[in-house]
Order: structure tokens, then sequence, then C-alpha cells
């Protein structure tokens, strides 16, 4: 019979943790942060003192009871869509949804041959006809599921559907100073972003970015930090290429260049300070100094404090919104951000621009 192993430590804490997640979200009974959990000596330990303790810990795991209770709620928020519908109609649940993804689908015939084109590797094994064909109906699916979905939201809408689950805050904020930052003085709700210029899907959550920053210029401060990924072989010398650029107060159009740019090699960085108008001794000064490196790093190590590990990932006044997320999306966190800034007052701290971001 095999010895019985010790549960290590280090997953006791892990479960002391998870436990702590769960009783403080709402719905539970949950203990304030405030609340005292332990008493040594005459002296108080609260539950907050101790969150703070296991925080980088701690935040993934609330991010996951989140995710489950997100993914359960919309469950029962359809099934309950749907049950409400197809009663008023008098016709069964699983009728209802064929209803709703019914209809005549066309396909065009060069949206097909461009896919086939696209994948033809893929369908090596088949004729072209039998491939083509696969492809179409594949396409024919894709939208009969949008319309499925389109019609659900609508139905949603009808019946007055409102998602009141919060998602989790961030117990500590990314600290702003020696960030480089788009500020402006009325903006009451503030983006942070930890990105990596070598990361494909930081370049397509650019554009997003540059509509948000367009639309709601007056509303939002943004703040870029650095997180350049281990498997990213180029992207901290970028970084420290873009707190040089810094430096010289043309941080914004050296990142516009950088992520446009199809190559991060030294000649490419160097031709970007070209072309952004750095001074290029002081840049070679600054990408080589110990300065930029600490600069970066102090974002790397910020990032693992907030138990943030991918990129891009955008921090919207405390809510964690990680990867390449749609506009549509991020336009919606926003404006539940902003609906509540307008009922609080908030003090603006200044944000050093021209400095350089955290990862």
């Amino acid at each position: 019979m095999k010895p019985r192993r010790a549960f290590p430590l280090s997953s006791w804490l892990l479960l002391l943790a998870a436990l702590g997640a769960v009783a403080a979200s709402p719905g539970l009974h949950a203990q304030t942060a405030h609340q005292t959990v332990a008493v040594v000596n005459g002296k108080a330990i609260t539950l907050e003192e101790l969150d703070r303790m296991i925080d980088a810990r701690l935040r993934p795991l609330q991010r996951q009871i989140y995710v489950l209770r997100k993914s359960a709620l919309e469950n029962l928020i359809v099934s309950t869509v749907l049950q409400k519908e197809a009663g008023r109609k008098g016709i069964s649940v699983e009728e209802l949804r064929k209803e709703l993804a019914s209809g005549a689908f066309e396909i065009p015939t060069a949206e097909v041959e461009k896919r086939y084109a696209e994948n033809a590797e893929a369908f090596a094994s088949l004729s072209a006809d039998e491939a083509k064909e696969r492809v179409r109906i594949d396409l024919e699916t894709q939208e009969r599921m949008r319309q499925y979905r389109d019609s659900l939201s609508r139905l949603k809408q009808q019946l007055g559907v409102e998602v009141l689950l919060e998602e989790p805050k961030g117990s500590a904020p990314p600290a702003a100073v020696g960030s480089v930052s788009r500020a402006k003085e009325g903006g009451r709700v503030t983006v942070t972003e930890f990105s990596d210029f070598q990361c494909p899907f930081c370049r397509a959550a650019h554009t997003t970015v540059k509509r948000i920053l367009r639309e709601h210029e007056n509303d939002v401060r943004f703040v870029f930090k650095h997180l350049p990924l281990g498997n990213h072989p180029r992207a901290f010398d970028a970084a420290r290429a873009a707190f040089c650029a810094a430096e010289q107060n043309r941080f914004w159009e050296y990142h516009d260049l950088l992520f446009s740019s199809d190559s991060l090699t030294t000649e490419a960085l160097n031709a970007a300070a070209s072309r952004a108008g750095l001074d290029r001794a002081a840049f070679a000064e600054c990408v080589s100094a110990e300065r930029s490196k600490t600069a970066v790093m102090n974002d790397v190590r910020e990032a693992r404090r907030l138990g943030i590990t991918g990129t891009p990932t955008f921090i919207i006044n405390g809510t964690v919104a990680p990867g390449a997320i749609p506009y549509e999306t991020f336009e919606q966190i926003l404006n539940r951000e902003l609906t509540a800034a307008r009922t609080v007052p908030i003090a603006h701290t200044s944000l050093q621009a021209g400095s350089s971001e955290e990862r």
C-alpha cells in the first residue's frame, strides 16, 4: 500500500485563495474587505490584508469564477427567453430554435473560391469540387448561426434582458507613474494596455484602440505598458526602443510605426527612429543604456503583480479585458464605466507622458 502524500503548502494556499474568491463574490455570504479574519496579540488582520498578500494568485481565480458564472448565466437567459417565446407561439423550444435559424442562404461563388484558395492545403485529399462544396456548406452554416444569434439578440431586447453580473475589479490598479499616457483633463475612465510589439493580436487590437481614442478623446485616459513575451525574440528590444522614443516625446509616433512594420530587426527599429524624427545619437545611447532595460522590466514586474501573462490585456477602470476584444465589446465596457464615473466625482492625478511602460 503506497503511503499517502502530504498536501503541499502551496496547494493549501491556492485552495484558500479559491475559497476566498468565492466567499468574496456577490450572492454568497461574503466577508467585507475590512472584516477581521484573525487577531494576533490584540492586532486585527483583515481580509483586505490577506488578499493583498496573494493578489497575483487570487486574481486569476476570481476571473475563472466570473467566466464560469457568465457562461452559466447566459445559458439560463437563453433558456428562459426561448421558453417564453416558444410558449407565446405555442410551439416547442426545439421548433423555435429551427425557426430562428431557418432561411435560404446564398453563398457567393467568389467567396467560396476565395476561402478554397486560402485553405487549399487543408483539402489536399479531396477533389476541387468536393472541397469547394465543403467550403460552401461551412459558410452556409456560419451564416445560419449568425442569423440565429441575431434573432436571439432581438428576442432579448424585446423581453428587456438586463445583465447585472459584475466583472471582478482589480484590487490594485496598475501604477501610472513612469508610464506613457494620452490624457485629457476631463477623462473619467483610465484604460491601461499591456502590449507586445511583436504580438499579432496586439497589432489587431491597435485599430480598436485608435478608434476608441478617436471617439472618446475627452473621456479616456490611455496608459501604455510594455509586456514583451518570451516567445517573441524581438519584442524586448522593440520595447526598449519605444521607451527611448518616449524620452524624446515621440513615443506615439514610434509606437504606430512599430505596429505597422513587418520587421522589428535592429535595422527596422533604427529606420523607424529616423522616420519618427528622433535624435539618432541620443536614441542609440538610450537603447544600449541600463535605464531602458530597467524601465521595461518595471512594466513586466507590474504585469506579474497583477496576474497578467498574455497580450494584449486591457484594464478599464479595474475591469480586466484580455485579448484583442472586438470594438463593440470594448465600447460596452467603456460605456458602463463612463456611466458609473458620472455619478462619482473623481480626483485626477497627472500622468507623466514621455516615459516608458512596464513589461
